[in-house]
């Protein structure tokens, strides 16, 4: 049979009288604080000492130990003895409505016990606040060592007429996102998990105004629900001006980076590839991952910067505006539906992509839209691989795996740059077909074909190259 563990009690000698019940395994020392005393106070045995069950009893003349001396230079005497459980009360019996006032034994100052905590309110727009939060919760940590990267920081100073201005920050310590939303409420400095807090949010009907009412360790969304918070100071700091001045303007930045983002590389072994390149100096957005490239048009100035994938997938993803701002040699930061994300910079030697261009000797010349009708059928048969070649004016598309072969054709107008066409018959990885078509549509697009064996341009802006049979 299991022995049950023995209820400990601690009497203390204090101006005051009533009880503290603390939660089980709870060590002295913190129920004293949070009930308000100075535990320098008290000699209560060993502080870190735990126990099934601990009820502090505080009363006006309570029996002292046998043998404790009591300590010198202090007013109180206390000690650990054995007995029955105290009686239920409620906590507030152990705090009457007049101050308790304590001496501090080594300063002589005079300790009031702490004042009541006092719930802090935000007024948040719902709209606002979801657009913020889509971009916070895409850039929090789903698993993390540090468990605060799962959370976005709540930051305000209110206002002496109530009206004010919320931080909202998220970071995974690579890319961080900042927003200044206009709120009303007091003064908040708290963590809270960004994804539980998004979707209690998103629950609330469409028009409602957010209410988040913080007390010491919690936030209720609207009075429905109460998540547990953390201290702000726990939060890694973000040093990013919000309203993002003296940025430089660089034209086409979004659009470029949206076409050129499917072939960024995602093989961390070839750490430089997993960058997109912003060469706004000669007017080239650039990302490939060894396999094929895709170069993008924009016009600015400004340095060589070296954004990494997961950036460049917010970037496009929530829409940039056409501005970047370098605030040192590691950090960029770019404005993003109506807030900042800040980003590290890559470092290392981006290819050469102007010695990479190919020099075609064949255009050819096709629909893109039928194009990719055929496509999806030769890659239903081979997801991976596609043949190409030429056939009496037309282009021909071929897969073969051990289930079925496809083998079909499509009209097509051949331009010889240099003499009459060899032959013509590459296989290519049909995604990046595809990626390449999508990311630079026309209505008739142009493959641009060597002699022989060797890379293939793609309406002048997509690079890929074929696979080796």
């Amino acid at each position: 049979m299991k022995k049950k563990a023995a209820t400990k009690k601690v009497i203390l000698k204090v101006e005051g009288h009533g009880q503290i019940k603390a939660d089980p395994g709870s060590t002295p020392f913190t129920v004293l604080r949070k009930a308000g005393f100075n535990p320098k106070l008290w000699v209560i045995g060993d502080p870190e000492e735990k126990a099934t069950t601990i009820t502090y009893r505080v009363t006006e003349k309570g029996p002292e130990p046998e043998g404790a001396p009591e300590p010198p230079q202090m007013k109180t005497v206390c000690g650990d003895i054995e007995g029955p459980k105290c009686s239920e009360e409620p906590v507030e019996a152990a705090f009457p409505e007049q101050s308790l006032t304590f001496t501090d034994a080594l300063t002589g100052a005079k300790l009031d016990k702490e004042e009541p905590f006092e719930p802090l309110h935000l007024d948040l727009s719902r709209e606002l606040l979801i657009e913020a939060l889509r971009v916070a919760t895409d850039i929090t940590e789903k698993k993390s060592v540090m468990p605060i990267l799962t959370h976005v920081h709540l930051k305000c100073d209110a206002k002496e007429n109530g009206f004010a201005l919320c931080v909202l920050e998220a970071t995974d310590l690579q890319v961080s996102w900042i927003r200044l939303l206009r709120c009303k409420g007091n003064s908040v400095d708290r963590c809270v998990p960004a994804k539980l807090l998004m979707k209690e949010i998103k629950a609330l009907p469409e028009g409602t105004r957010v209410e988040l009412t913080f007390t010491r360790n919690a936030v209720s969304v609207n009075g429905r629900c109460e998540i547990v918070t953390a201290e702000g100071e726990e939060f890694p700091e973000i040093k990013v001006d919000p309203e993002l001045q003296d940025s430089i303007p660089i034209e086409n930045l979004s659009d470029g980076l949206k076409r050129i983002f499917p072939a960024i590389s995602t093989d961390e072994t070839r750490y430089v590839l997993t960058s997109a390149l912003i060469d706004a100096e000669h007017g080239k957005v650039v990302g490939t991952d060894g396999f094929r490239m895709h170069l993008g048009d924009i016009k600015g100035s400004g340095p060589r910067l070296l954004i990494p994938r997961d950036a460049v997938k917010l970037l496009t993803k929530h829409g940039t505006t056409d501005s970047v701002k370098v605030i040192d040699e590691k950090l960029a930061a770019f404005s993003v539906a109506g807030g900042v994300i800040t980003t590290r910079l890559m470092e290392g030697t981006f290819p050469d992509y102007a010695n990479v261009l190919p020099k075609p000797t064949t255009a050819i010349t096709f629909s893109s839209a039928d194009f990719l009708k055929l496509l999806e059928g030769a890659l239903a048969v081979d997801s991976t691989r596609v043949v190409l070649g030429l056939d009496n004016g037309n282009l021909t598309l071929q897969s073969e795996n051990g289930v079925g072969t496809y083998d079909w054709k499509l009209p097509a107008e051949v331009k010889n740059y240099v003499g009459p066409q060899k032959k013509f018959r590459l296989t290519f990885n049909g995604a990046f077909l595809v990626d390449a078509l999508k990311s630079f549509p026309a209505v008739l697009s142009t493959l641009g074909a060597p002699d022989g064996y060797g890379a293939c341009l793609i309406n002048e802006k997509a690079i890929v190259m074929p696979i080796r049979v």
